[in-house]
């Protein structure tokens, strides 16, 4: 019966859950995607002669996907809080009928498994087709022959995909079990009536969370500088966390930080709407700033995975300039007495032309058999 009721709400709420459908969707994309990197072909080419990189960035995948998980569960609650918000009234009217707060927590649980799944399996079907381009762009980036091309599916990348979304899963599961619990028939029935709650705190309040986020992120800044992208250093994982950190601190204290200013230039605060305008303003960054703060996390998240890969190609293209700084090289191991006493005389002798064009070096080293003590 409750599943019947789950799968009927899911139906009947089709838009309200568009919007949460397509945000579960999105994030399970991104996220097989991004954990199918190490898997595709330019890595797994490169894997032949660079091994050392691939484990270094396959170790930077590992830490860099739990930062993922982190931010997506965060936006996955934002939304499934979006969603129940909306859903208020029709909550109300089952408790005043006599469902009990358990049994609309059993259809809530039942309403997420059935939207985690479908999203779970459409999120995996856009992430394979988004893997693929993602291989190609690799593996133009790194000069990879494409001719013996596969399609490639990472089964390392669903297994942490499905494992990863499962615990998110769990938790809005519980977060929805708690929120239940907490509501009252009354405030139910009358939320869509109730005008938003508009509070400001005290501005030191804000003044000294500004001030404490911008140390945070100095420390942040400090810490990636000194380490680099050594995750095994304690300094890299508390670079990330005082990052996050510092980033929801900023937005959070950034509404209160630009009242008081507006408030000290009172020409500009008094004049036409303005006082009107900047409370509006206020409000909405304070209401909204956990939103503000994950999606610049994701555009963080991006522009570091971009420019991680970029700097990797230039890397590894230095690396094989110093080591390999002719197209071909050949040593020869040479005794006295013998009559060939270099490379060019057995290339004479096997009478090999070179091309006009072509450039060449011989250089010989000497064994000194010479030992030195300390």
């Amino acid at each position: 019966m409750y599943f019947k009721i789950a799968f009927g709400n899911v139906k009947k709420s089709f838009k309200d859950y568009s919007i949460y459908f397509l945000t579960l969707t999105l994030a399970v994309s991104v996220f097989y995607s991004f954990n199918s990197i190490e898997s595709q072909k330019a890595l797994l080419e490169l894997n032949k002669s660079t091994a050392s990189y691939i484990d270094t960035l396959s170790d930077l995948i590992g830490v860099l996907s739990i930062f993922v998980s982190v931010i997506l569960g965060s936006l996955i609650l934002y939304a499934n809080n979006f969603l129940i918000k909306k859903r208020k009234k029709e909550l109300g009217i089952y408790m005043t009928l006599g469902m009990g707060k358990s049994k609309i927590s059993k259809i809530l649980v039942l309403e997420t498994i059935i939207v985690g799944i479908a999203s779970l399996i459409s999120g995996m079907l856009i992430g394979f087709i988004i893997s693929q381009g993602l291989s190609a762009f690799t593996s133009t980036l790194f000069d990879v022959n494409m001719s013996d091309y596969k399609f490639m599916i990472s089964t390392s990348a669903i297994m942490k995909t499905i494992i990863y979304f499962g615990i998110i899963f769990l938790l809005v599961m519980i977060f929805n079990s708690v929120l239940i619990s907490r509501y009252k028939i009354i405030d139910l029935l009358i939320a869509s009536r109730k005008n938003e709650n508009i509070k400001f705190n005290n501005p030191l309040v804000y003044l000294i969370t500004f001030i404490l986020c911008i140390l945070t992120l100095g420390f942040s800044y400090k810490f990636v500088i000194d380490v680099g992208l050594d995750i095994k250093n304690p300094k890299f994982i508390v670079s990330i966390v005082l990052g996050i950190i510092g980033t929801v601190l900023f937005f959070y204290s950034l509404s209160g930080v630009l009242l008081y200013i507006a408030k000290k230039n009172k020409n500009i605060y008094f004049k036409d709407l303005n006082i009107f305008i900047v409370k509006q303003l206020n409000s909405k960054i304070n209401t909204n700033f956990v939103s503000v703060s994950v999606i610049c996390l994701m555009l963080f998240l991006t522009i570091g995975i971009l420019s991680t890969g970029i700097s990797f190609k230039n890397a590894l293209e230095s690396s094989l300039k110093n080591t390999t700084p002719f197209d071909a090289s050949a040593i020869m191991y040479i005794t006295k007495g013998e009559k060939i006493q270099s490379i060019e005389d057995a290339l004479n002798a096997l009478d090999f032309k070179f091309d006009k064009s072509e450039q060449r070096v011989y250089y010989d080293i000497y064994n000194s058999n010479l030992k030195f003590n300390n």
